[in-house]
């Protein structure tokens, strides 16, 4: 006979997969239902009442649908299965009004993707330029496909994405116009509030001021320029840790 831990075991497991399954046969209505209205050029009352649906709800799904084209043409996002209407309702809810569409769409991509909700095929190619390139050498871009096994326009697209994530990420490259090569290695992931940094800067630049600004051999005094100088590198070293 079996143990009531086991049958409850089972019994979760069950409900789970029934819950997933559901969330996946939702997404799918939903996305291909958005896609259509969005494409089809009809009226949200036409459409409402050709599906037996309600104004409010197509108007919804419309957006969804712009969504999903805005998306998909994009940063090469990939949209899960069980990304419903609803779940993106409340993502598009979250994010601030914008004046033109595109841009609240773009935050909730952004929102989506740090929610790890979306994903992006540079994002999870990402590991493997890491891993070509952690000889701490500078690179062509041929040369970083051909070791993380990609296309040469895959990994430049990599390489563009690692950059606007630069604080995970530090891409470093030779300023060849006509043979660029990259050198890329993990960053902290932290990010910097410059106004932070131009705190913590702002004493040890007026001291140079002040010294650049004497006027006579006894005033000026190379050893406290010198000090300065160490204590802004310090400063500069901390924040890049």
């Amino acid at each position: 006979m079996m143990e009531e831990t086991q049958f409850d075991s089972q019994w979760c497991h069950i409900q789970d997969q029934r819950a997933a399954k559901q969330e996946k046969v939702d997404g799918y209505f939903d996305q291909e239902a958005a896609k259509l209205f969005e494409k089809c050029g009809w009226t949200q009352q036409r459409i409402a009442d050709k599906v037996g649906k309600s104004q409010p709800s197509i108007s919804y799904l419309l957006c969804f649908g712009r969504f999903l084209k805005f998306i998909t043409s994009g940063d090469n996002l990939t949209i899960p299965g069980n990304l419903t209407e609803r779940a993106f309702r409340s993502y598009w809810e979250a994010v601030p009004k914008q004046a033109k569409e595109a841009k609240r769409f773009a935050s909730v991509a952004e929102l989506m993707e740090s929610d790890e909700v979306v994903s992006s095929a540079p994002k999870t190619r990402k590991a493997a330029v890491l891993a070509a390139c952690s000889d701490g050498k500078f690179h062509t871009v041929e040369r970083i496909a051909e070791m993380a096994n990609c296309e040469v326009d895959e990994a430049l697209q990599t390489i563009q994405y690692m950059k606007r994530k630069a604080s995970s990420v530090h891409v470093e490259d030779n300023k060849s116009k006509h043979k660029p090569k990259y050198k890329i290695r993990p960053g902290s992931g932290k990010k910097i509030d410059l106004a932070v940094v131009l705190d913590k800067l702002e004493p040890h630049l007026v001291e140079m001021e002040r010294q650049g600004k004497a006027t006579s051999a006894a005033e000026y005094a190379p050893s406290v320029i010198l000090s300065a100088v160490a204590k802004l590198r310090k400063v500069l070293e901390e924040c890049s840790e």
